[in-house]
């Protein structure tokens, strides 16, 4: 998946432990849908309500070295809200399996455009950090 980023962009952070889940939609993007029907959160399509959170494991050996990060993901949800599909973005080796395998067990509301439930894609970002004094 290639992310569409145009247009202004509307961040929305979520902080679950040491983990922070930052969801990007771009503006300005068109409701219309690609040929496999899947549209991209933007413009007149609001990004899905998550109902259903796994946080991502942060790794252990990350952990013992103090390392932090982030993985930029494009998510694909189904019309019924479950993740079809995640493809990384923007790579850090040290977290992109985590984010990955987390992100895949996220529930949504389903999107509906024009009174009907469509499959969308959006940019997620995962970082990683860690609490604590340094």
């Amino acid at each position: 998946m290639k992310p569409a980023m145009r247009g202004r962009v509307k961040a929305c952070l979520v902080a679950a432990g040491a983990v922070t889940i930052m969801l990007l939609t771009a503006g300005g993007v068109s409701a219309g849908a690609d040929a496999a029907g899947t549209v991209r959160v933007g413009g007149d399509v609001a990004a899905p309500e998550r109902i259903h959170y796994v946080p991502p494991k942060y790794p252990e050996e990350a952990k013992k070295k103090r390392v932090e990060g982030r993985v930029v993901v494009d998510v694909e949800i189904g019309t019924d809200g479950n993740v079809a599909g995640a493809g990384v973005v923007e790579s850090n080796p040290t977290f992109d399996a985590a984010a990955v395998e987390a992100v895949k067990q996220w529930k949504f509301k389903p999107t509906i455009l024009r009174g009907k439930p469509v499959k969308v894609v959006m940019t997620i970002t995962v970082a990683f950090t860690l609490d604590g004094a340094r």
